[in-house]
């Protein structure tokens, strides 16, 4: 989470129909790329999210 606000600042990709957006970073989250609840690996490659997109998203597979 370090590394994505030092490179990127607080900033979320979005979900969905929400744009990218700058967040809080209490806000952001690491979010598994293809959620352990489709089949992806509780170590699997991760991304950043708001809590409100990651939560969004649930358990489905980024577009």
């Amino acid at each position: 989470m370090t590394d994505h606000v030092a490179r990127n600042g607080e900033w979320c990709p979005g979900w969905g129909d929400r744009a990218a957006h700058v967040a809080l970073r209490s806000d952001l989250t690491a979010d598994h790329v293809t959620p352990v609840a489709a089949g992806g690996r509780e170590d699997g490659p991760l991304t950043v999210r708001c809590r409100a997109c990651n939560s969004a998203k649930g358990a489905r597979v980024a577009p």
